[in-house]
């Protein structure tokens, strides 16, 4: 199978490129440039699948849990200003999302490099809760990718 992905660039940071392909492949290839990595990883995030919305309910379901606390009281020990201000036991809510995605291939010894941004934002889990602090954490992670029975396998090796 060959073919190439078509997309109607609606963001800064993508790049149209044609890179020309090799039509005599006897296996399925994915050939993507990294300026389209990026975009795709930053289009994701754009949207609402890349939202990553915590509070005690989804903490719990996600690790398989009952007794996780997202509370100004649990949260304390981490942030003291929600408990000093807004009182113990008020529920919280941690919004997070990631951009300025660049994706590098092949390089520093590992299949792909990727730095990012994550972004939070700490509001009370309430309906229409002013967001209280936000804060970014510049983060770089270098991945290589294995295939296992027609599958890509990433593993983390540095985070």
């Amino acid at each position: 199978m060959v073919g190439d992905m078509k997309w109607v660039g609606n963001s800064k940071s993508c790049i149209n490129e044609r890179t020309d392909l090799n039509t005599d492949m006897a296996i399925s290839t994915l050939a993507i440039s990294e300026s389209a990595a990026s975009c795709m990883a930053e289009q994701f995030w754009n949207s609402p699948l890349g939202q990553l919305n915590l509070n005690e309910r989804s903490l719990n379901l996600l690790f398989n849990e009952t007794g996780i606390q997202f509370d100004t009281t649990s949260y304390s020990k981490y942030i003291p200003l929600f408990q000093q201000k807004l009182g113990p036991k008020k529920p919280m809510r941690l919004e997070t999302t990631m951009k300025d995605i660049q994706i590098k291939f092949g390089q520093f010894d590992v299949d792909m490099e990727v730095e990012f941004t994550v972004c939070m934002g700490y509001y009370l889990d309430t309906s229409g809760s002013p967001e209280l602090l936000y804060d970014e954490l510049k983060m770089l992670m270098e991945v290589n990718v294995n295939e296992v029975h027609d599958k890509m396998m990433p593993t983390i090796k540095k985070f």
